[in-house]
């Protein structure tokens, strides 16, 4: 990877990461920083960025149209929801079993 792709991917995932932390300061949840950065929610949020990373690119090389870019993005905006939500049933984490059955809808 070039110096400028590897900065950009830094770059992507820092601003992630503080738009994500800056919506969880800001909402009235009662989820700890522990349950934010529990590893398998770390884990989706890290595939999510680099996704989101690949989709832009190649928008921006001509690989794929913004039409199909923008139904890339609100796929991974409700796999994103999705990961929320089912933290918030389990008081902040992902457990194992909910893990597996996502990765196995998203496999089908």
């Amino acid at each position: 990877m070039t110096a400028v792709k590897s900065f950009s991917m830094f770059a992507l995932n820092l601003a992630t990461l503080g738009t994500s932390l800056g919506a969880s300061i800001s909402s009235a949840s009662a989820e700890t920083l522990r349950q934010h950065y529990h590893p398998r929610r770390v884990e989706v949020k890290e595939r999510l960025a680099n996704q989101n990373y690949r989709i832009n690119d190649d928008m921006e090389y001509g690989r794929i149209s913004p039409w199909r870019a923008a139904r890339l993005h609100a796929a991974d905006r409700a796999i994103g929801n999705e990961e929320r939500i089912i933290a918030r049933l389990n008081g902040g984490y992902i457990t194992p079993a909910s893990s597996a059955r996502r990765t196995s809808r998203r496999m089908r």
